[in-house]
């Protein structure tokens, strides 16, 4: 279904005469090292198992978990690369001529809100779980049955695009204006190693007035926020990546390993080693 064609740096395409098939899927344990590009297709990805590390060609790199939904379009150049032992991903890609009448289906606004807006998000066990029975029953036709096939596979891809969509609407539109514009900056790979004064500069707030929002939007402190996204992530590293803990600290933000050490049991009740092992 589809072609694979290596350049300076490689691009995949369909078949041009290929016109029976307008969506394929995969399910894949190994990564795909070689950046390439998608000519005429978007590429759905959801990781179910492990992490992953996505390189995209002009945003930098981005570190998946499990359970992380993601996209790339037409205009993204990227390579897959696996940062634990075991990952296991569902890889869906649609042509792109189909996929944008879905999009128009679904909102006329979705497909500029996707290509403007960040590129994974996370991805709930039930929704998994619906596109992972579509996906079973796909696999028990035969290869002649294709519209069949082409029926299920359209029904997980607009699942996936109603979950987009509604995502945005909930930011876009149902957010105060501190959620909107707190959202795209957390989105960012670099949040991962920012401290507080870091987040006030870039929300363009006083510490007064960055306090009061998020005590009456999140119930929490800027520190306190932050630090939850930074040790779920050294959670995550420790977990599923050969990575050292100096490096891992130093992601987060901590030339000090014995403050990350400290820091991390207050917030898990054990230690990063332990968490490593298993505890």
């Amino acid at each position: 279904m589809l072609d694979i064609l290596f350049g300076d740096s490689g691009y995949l395409k369909y078949y041009e005469d290929d016109t029976d098939f307008n969506y394929s899927y995969s399910i894949n344990t190994t990564d795909y090292p070689t950046m390439h590009s998608h000519v005429d297709y978007w590429e759905f990805c959801i990781l179910t198992h492990g992490s992953i590390k996505n390189r995209i060609q002009g945003k930098g790199i981005e570190v998946y978990s499990e359970k992380t939904l993601s996209f790339m379009t037409t205009k993204d150049c990227h390579s897959w690369l696996k940062t634990s032992p075991y990952v296991r991903y569902i890889n869906l890609p649609v042509r792109e001529t189909h996929l944008l009448r879905l999009m128009e289906l679904i909102s006329p606004t979705l497909k500029e809100s996707l290509i403007q807006g960040p590129r994974h998000f996370p991805i709930s066990d039930t929704l998994i779980g619906e596109i992972e029975n579509l996906l079973h029953q796909c696999n028990l036709l035969s290869s002649k049955q294709v519209e069949k096939k082409n029926g299920l596979l359209c029904s997980v891809i607009l699942l996936l695009l109603q979950e987009l969509n509604r995502i945005h609407l909930n930011v876009h539109e149902n957010s105060s204006p501190f959620m909107k514009k707190l959202f795209p900056i957390t989105e960012k790979m670099e949040f991962i190693s920012y401290s507080v004064n870091d987040l006030k500069k870039a929300l363009n707030y006083s510490s007064a007035h960055m306090n009061r929002l998020f005590k009456e939007h999140l119930n929490t402190t800027p520190h306190e926020y932050l630090q939850s996204h930074k040790f779920r992530y050294a959670k995550n590293l420790l977990q599923n990546t050969d990575l050292s803990m100096m490096e891992i600290a130093s992601k987060i933000g901590y030339s000090n390993l014995s403050h990350f050490f400290t820091n991390f049991k207050k917030y898990y009740g054990i230690t990063p080693g332990d968490c490593r092992k298993g505890f």
